[in-house]
């Protein structure tokens, strides 16, 4: 595994990462794959739901913001 992502750099900055090793510094790569497919940062942590939520009504926030609750096989690996 590592011999065949050594051609990947951002390999490396996920590794910079706080929590996350080795390996998953990998599947995280294997899940993104073409990050240039989603227009901003939001959307890519959102597609992973690793973003945050934040619910308003006519402009008003309803509640606080925090972050999504739902799981996701990137958020296992971030915790």
């Amino acid at each position: 595994m590592v011999k065949l992502g050594g051609r990947y750099p951002e390999i490396k900055l996920f590794q910079l990462i706080s929590g996350i090793g080795v390996v998953g510094s990998y599947v995280f790569n294997a899940f993104i794959q073409t990050p240039h497919r989603f227009a901003t940062k939001r959307r890519l942590c959102k597609y992973f739901r690793l973003g945050v939520i934040a619910r308003s009504s006519a402009g008003k926030p309803l509640t606080y913001k925090r972050p999504d609750r739902s799981e996701g096989i990137l958020k296992a690996l971030s915790r």
